[in-house]
C-alpha cells in the first residue's frame, strides 16, 4: 500500500512492537498478536531488484544482463546492451517465484526499441506476451502498465525491432540497451 493508503502514524501508535521481518519489510504486532507487514515503507518495492536476468546476447560481457537489475539507472557502465545487429533482442528476470506484476518500469538509454513487448513465464521457456507496446517509448523512463496484473516467475522485455539512429539525436550504434528493468506489484507512478 502506499503511504496515501496507511497512515503509518497511527499504526507506529497501535502497534505494541515494531521490527524488521526481512529487508524492506516492517512487522508490527498489535495488540491482538496480529503481525501486519508494511512493505517498503509503504511504497512499492521493486521485485526484480538484485534478481537474476538472462539475455539472448550482449554487445559486451561488460554489458551483460545482470547490468539490468544492479539498482544503478544512469551509468554507461552499468546497462545491458544487445549485440550489435538486428534483433530481436531480449532480457529475462528470473523473480524467484510467482509474483502478481502490474507495472514494468524501463530505463532506456537511447530510445531506440520501435516495437517491443513485456512477456511472462512460470517455466522461463514458454513466453506469453503480457503487454505489446507497437512503438518507440515516449521516455527513456518508460512506465508500461498492464492492462490488468498477470501473475508469472519470469518477466522477459522483448525488442522487436529497433533504428541504429537514436530519435532523440544521440549516437548512431545498431544495438539497443537499457540502464535498468523494475516490476512492480502495483502500479508504479512517476
Amino acid at each position: 500500500h502506499f503511504d496515501v493508503e496507511i497512515n503509518k502514524d497511527d499504526l507506529n501508535a497501535l502497534a505494541t512492537e515494531i521490527f524488521d521481518r526481512k529487508p524492506n519489510i516492517l512487522g508490527y504486532r498489535m495488540a491482538d498478536g496480529r503481525i501486519l507487514n508494511l512493505l517498503g515503507e509503504g511504497r512499492l518495492v521493486n521485485l526484480a531488484a538484485g534478481k537474476t536476468a538472462t539475455a539472448n546476447d550482449a554487445e559486451a560481457s561488460t554489458l551483460g544482463a545482470d547490468k539490468a537489475v544492479d539498482g544503478d539507472t544512469s551509468s554507461k557502465s552499468s546497462r545491458w546492451a544487445s549485440a550489435l545487429g538486428a534483433g530481436p533482442h531480449w532480457v529475462a528476470v528470473n523473480l524467484g517465484q510467482k509474483e502478481t506484476i502490474s507495472s514494468v518500469r524501463i530505463f532506456w538509454e537511447m530510445r531506440k526499441a520501435t516495437s517491443y513487448r513485456i512477456q511472462i513465464s512460470d517455466n522461463g521457456t514458454d513466453y506469453t506476451d503480457a503487454k505489446v507496446i507497437p512503438n518507440r517509448p515516449a521516455d527513456r523512463e518508460d512506465v508500461i502498465v498492464m492492462d490488468a496484473p498477470v501473475t508469472a516467475r519470469y518477466v522477459r522485455l522483448y525488442i522487436t525491432s529497433f533504428t541504429a539512429e537514436d530519435p532523440d539525436g544521440g549516437v548512431t550504434w545498431n544495438t539497443v540497451s537499457i540502464y535498468e528493468m523494475e516490476i512492480y506489484d502495483g502500479v508504479y507512478e512517476k
